[in-house]
C-alpha cells in the first residue's frame, strides 16, 4: 500500500478532546508534539477548488509543509466516495522560500494557510493525531500505520478501531482543514 494514506478525522468538542488526550497519555505511546504550518496551492490553469464551486469535493491538494524546521512538498489525490484513502506523494525540500518562488513563477496560486498544533500517539496499528487547528477548533485524526493485506481490510480495521474508541459518535470531516478554512472565510465575506 505504498503512497496510500488511510485515515479518518473526527470533529470533537474541546471537552471531549481534552478527555481523549488524557486517555491517550495513559493508554498510548506518545510520539511527539509538532507545530505545523501548511500552505496550500492550486495551479492557475487547473483550479483544484473548481469542484467545490458546484457543491462537490476538492479531490486534489498541493502544499508546502513546515514541521520543526524541515520542509516538504506534499500532493494528495483523494479517491473513492468514502474519503478514507488517498494517493499521497511527499518529498523533502531544502528551501521552502525557493519552492514558493518557483510556484509563483510557474503559476501556482496560494489559496490558504493552515496552522495547527498536533500531538501524535501510537496505539496498536494506528497513529492518533490530536489536533488543534487555528480558526477551526479540535480534531482527532486516526491513520493506519500497520500492515494490512488490502486497502479495504485497512479501512475496516480503521473504522472498527474508531468505534472501539467511541469516536464514531462524532462528525467525520471529509473536507480537510484547508477546505473548512476556505468555507469559513467565504461565509465571513458574505456576512460583511
Amino acid at each position: 500500500m505504498r503512497n496510500v494514506e488511510i485515515e479518518i478525522t473526527y470533529v470533537t468538542p474541546e471537552n471531549y478532546w481534552r478527555e481523549f488526550f488524557a486517555r491517550m497519555r495513559n493508554d498510548a505511546r506518545f510520539v511527539k508534539h509538532e507545530s505545523q504550518y501548511d500552505e496550500y496551492y492550486s495551479p492557475v490553469h487547473r483550479d483544484f477548488l473548481k469542484p467545490a464551486e458546484n457543491g462537490g469535493h476538492v479531490d486534489e491538494w498541493l502544499s508546502i509543509r513546515e514541521r520543526g524546521g524541515k520542509s516538504k512538498i506534499n500532493y494528495k489525490d483523494w479517491t473513492g466516495d468514502d474519503k478514507l484513502s488517498c494517493k499521497e506523494l511527499e518529498s523533502t525540500i531544502s528551501d521552502a522560500e525557493n519552492m514558493r518562488a518557483i510556484f509563483d513563477i510557474i503559476g501556482m496560486k496560494k489559496i490558504i494557510t493552515v496552522k495547527k498544533e498536533r500531538d501524535i500517539f501510537m496505539l496498536g496499528d494506528f497513529e492518533i493525531a490530536m489536533d488543534y487547528c487555528e480558526g477551526l477548533g479540535y480534531f482527532i485524526e486516526i491513520e493506519v500505520k500497520g500492515e494490512f493485506e488490502t486497502i479495504d481490510s485497512a479501512k475496516d480495521a480503521l473504522l472498527k478501531f474508531s468505534s472501539s474508541q467511541s469516536l464514531d459518535k462524532f462528525p467525520v470531516d471529509k473536507k480537510g482543514y484547508a477546505m473548512l478554512l476556505i468555507e469559513r472565510e467565504l461565509e465571513r465575506r458574505k456576512t460583511n
